[in-house]
């Protein structure tokens, strides 16, 4: 079970590799029938919210492990929290009111799984919108955001995209990204 708590980087060998198309498989699996009866008992947007919640949850677990790295920069600190928690990169982009990043393997949404009512990495809005707010408390160099799905390949999107929104007390030119 530790091959899942540090990233899979370098060569795997064969037993490994299936060990993880088992694991991400049972996750699929599990994780499109958990928004299904979500979606069942609270509705569309209970679902969302209930989703959403589960990530702050991970979120503060996890705040609890890996500590924020020190910085500034809002893109700079999506880009760690991206790293440790889905082990690969995004691309972020700056926007007037915000940041979007940009997700092209996203661990959530999986291809020729469609959920047209309900994108399941809004489970990644929660996690670090909650995630940034915590380490805002430490360091108010870093602004508190909302974030929200804007594209998701569960609901048939070629890639996943979220924006971050900064709040509007920090729309300010000292805020860097």
């Amino acid at each position: 079970m530790e091959k899942w708590i540090t990233p899979a980087r370098g060569e795997l060998s064969r037993t490994e590799l299936a060990e993880m198309k088992v694991h991400n498989t049972l996750f699929t699996v599990f994780y499109v029938q958990i928004v299904s009866m979500m979606k069942e008992k609270y509705g569309t947007q209970g679902a969302i919210d209930a989703l959403r919640q589960i990530g702050e949850g991970v979120a503060t677990t996890l705040y609890n492990y890996i500590r924020p790295i020190k910085t500034n920069s809002l893109a700079a600190l999506i880009s760690y929290i991206v790293d440790f928690a889905f082990y690969y990169p995004v691309l972020i982009k700056k926007i007037d009111d915000g940041l979007m990043v940009y997700d092209k393997n996203c661990p959530i949404c999986w291809e020729g799984v469609i959920e047209k009512d309900i994108p399941y990495c809004c489970i990644v809005d929660g996690f670090l919108e909650k995630y940034i707010a915590m380490t805002h408390e430490e360091n108010s160099e870093i602004p508190i955001v909302e974030v929200h799905v804007v594209k998701s390949k569960a609901t048939g999107e070629k890639y996943c995209q979220h924006k971050v929104k900064l709040q509007s007390i920090y729309y300010s030119d000292k805020t860097k990204d």
